[in-house]
């Protein structure tokens, strides 16, 4: 999220055409301010990119062009944006048929949704029998918040496969800062005749 912010009355006094504007804070980069204009001797307007910087009290600096500079020292607060949720979830899991022989293939379906409010990259939904993994993982490049994306693994039955229940498991892989992982898999079971 890009928290760009529009400056309309910098006050000060002395304000000479071809100023520059800076905000500073100890341990952190300068801010730059952009579209700078000096509209008087005694104001300026200016834009300022906030994006991933750190809030806080930061210093307002204006230097003049001919080198002059003036600052108000916490004069300008950058606050907490809105709480950022990472959270992905596997919405919905199938497999069809979910009675084969062997050399059959067995299709499972899958939706995975990003629940957050921020894209996620990078993920991965993956089959796993007893822990242990099952076919090819598929990657999901990038998901954007609210989108969900669909797909499907095929999974050939080995003709020495014994007959039985197999409770098969798809999972979403995690994401840093994950809210909610309970609901990153789901199981289904397949039984082999």
């Amino acid at each position: 999220m890009i928290e760009i912010v529009n400056v309309t009355d910098l006050a000060g006094t002395g304000f000479k055409s071809g100023a520059t504007v800076k905000l500073r804070n100890s341990g952190q980069s300068d801010i730059a301010a952009t579209s700078v204009s000096v509209v008087s001797a005694t104001k300026i307007t200016c834009t300022l990119n906030l994006n991933g910087k750190t809030p806080g009290q930061w210093d307002v600096v204006v230097t003049n062009s001919d080198g002059l500079r003036g600052s108000l020292n916490g004069g300008f607060t950058i606050r907490q944006t809105a709480n950022v949720t990472h959270d992905v979830a596997l919405t919905a899991f199938s497999a069809s048929p979910t009675s084969v022989s062997r050399r059959q293939t067995v299709t499972f379906s899958y939706t995975v949704k990003n629940n957050g409010n921020v894209t996620e990259t990078n993920l991965t939904f993956r089959l796993t029998y007893n822990g242990q993994p099952l076919g090819q993982p598929k990657t999901i490049a990038s998901l954007a918040a609210g989108q969900q994306t669909s797909g499907t693994i095929n999974i050939k039955v080995p003709r020495k496969q014994k007959t039985g229940d197999y409770l098969i498991t798809g999972t979403v892989s995690t994401v840093p800062g994950e809210t909610d992982t309970a609901n990153n898999s789901q199981t289904v079971k397949v039984t082999v005749k």
